[in-house]
């Protein structure tokens, strides 16, 4: 009876959401085109299995950046003709965005890296960049497939990296330099969103040297973390810090304002063994977008494309840490469960 009541009552408080956001109109702002801000050119590195998250991603990415030209450069490997014209559906609806598809495949030198079972192929294709992009591309943000944008990239893409390669968020700092001590690197970045100098690169970095060190360390046990322990070993001194709220991990406690929520791990808020209370909390942002993202791809009802703008405008991001485990977090994850 009591899941009774509270079923009609979340039911009854959704409802009046949707009325009350009836005439609700997203606000796609006019792309500059005469901006004196660059166009941002974003790369995505991913195979057939990550379409879905990597459109919901791009989602994000496009919604909440309206008033900046963008364009996409998705570098697959073996993408189908249907998830090709998927992708170019999405961005279609966009008019501030554009994308172009380059196919590659990771070479034999990468597939016996230690712990390569673990990690996608495709997620070696970011070092493809230097070779695949065109030359008039001198800055790109990578972005991992399992990430949320919450808000404007403008501030971070601009940020000028002079003569580094490479712009990240640090993580777990001691673990990392205590487990690669033998490479004496003093910082170490997440892979997962990096902000990189193609120019540089271009200019400084040897793809050779790249794949002998591959081949050189297969069997050290040391590298656990595979392209992102190479990124930090061999541009250790080549590397700039960007603010923690442009990575921000969504197993942690959500006591800080996020940027890009990163779903990092193997626990993915698409995958169906990942459910119970207190991580329908940790899900709730993709899974709006990912309802976004169905929206989009079916028309675009605009009662739905309501629905879930409301949804993100009452979602409380940051709370205090009594009030979200103990009150918000188990009635949101109980509305959650009714929802998806």
């Amino acid at each position: 009876m009591r899941k009774i009541i509270l079923f009609f009552l979340a039911l009854l408080i959704i409802s009046g959401i949707l009325f009350y956001r009836n005439y609700h109109k997203e606000k796609i702002l006019p792309v500059r085109q005469n901006d004196t801000q660059s166009e941002m050119n974003i790369v995505f590195g991913i195979d057939e299995n990550f379409v879905m998250p990597a459109s919901v991603t791009i989602t994000s990415l496009l919604k909440n950046n309206p008033d900046r030209r963008i364009h996409i450069h998705l570098i697959g490997e073996n993408l189908s003709k249907e998830s090709q014209y998927k992708l170019k559906h999405l961005i279609s609806i966009f008019p501030q965005a554009k994308i172009d598809f380059y196919e590659t495949a990771v070479p034999d030198s990468f597939k016996n890296l230690l712990f390569f079972n673990r990690i996608s192929k495709a997620t070696f294709l970011r070092f493809y960049l230097i070779k695949l992009l065109p030359k008039t591309v001198n800055k790109v943000l990578y972005l991992d497939a399992d990430i949320i944008i919450t808000g404007s990239l403008s501030d971070f893409y601009d940020t000028n990296l002079d003569k580094a390669f490479v712009m990240g968020v640090a993580e777990n700092t001691d673990y990392h330099l205590t487990r690669l001590a033998n490479y004496h690197i003093k910082h170490y970045i997440n892979a997962g969103v990096l902000l990189l100098n193609l120019k540089a690169l271009r200019q400084q970095f040897n793809f050779e040297d790249l794949i002998s060190f591959i081949q050189d360390n297969t069997d050290n046990p040391a590298i656990k973390h595979a392209d992102q322990d190479i990124i930090n070993i061999l541009w250790q001194d080549k590397m700039l810090f960007a603010q923690d709220i442009y990575n921000v991990p969504r197993h942690y406690p959500f006591d800080k304002y996020g940027i890009i929520l990163h779903y990092w791990g193997p626990d993915k808020p698409w995958n169906k063994h990942y459910k119970n209370m207190f991580t329908y909390w940790k899900q709730i942002p993709w899974k709006i977008y990912y309802g976004m993202y169905q929206n989009y791809m079916n028309q675009n009802n605009p009662w739905i494309s309501s629905y879930y703008q409301t949804l993100l405008d009452i979602f409380p991001e940051r709370l205090p840490a009594f009030y979200k485990r103990w009150v918000n977090e188990p009635i949101l994850s109980f509305v959650s469960r009714l929802i998806y």
